[in-house]
């Protein structure tokens, strides 16, 4: 999903935004902390997983989830995934 559909969905679905504490045991376990690029990339996908599971709860059919991460040679794809 493109960043506009996200957080459309978002606001239809009331989810609120990703807050870093929500994420917290997560991020003190990383050998590097998050570049602000891959934190915002991480609560997008937090965020994506919020409605997945929205529509789940609305009995709403859900496509198979097939993740991808557009980033640039370096930018941190590994330590993100």
């Amino acid at each position: 999903m493109l960043f506009k559909d996200l957080k459309s969905l978002a606001y239809e679905y009331e989810i609120s935004k990703i807050e870093p504490k929500d994420y917290s045991y997560i991020t003190e376990n990383l050998k590097y902390p998050f570049y602000e690029w891959q934190k915002e990339a991480f609560e997008l996908f937090l965020l994506n997983e919020r409605i997945r599971d929205a529509k789940l709860i609305k009995n709403e059919s859900i496509p198979p989830l097939h993740l991808m991460f557009n980033m640039a040679t370096g930018s941190g794809k590994t330590l993100l995934m």
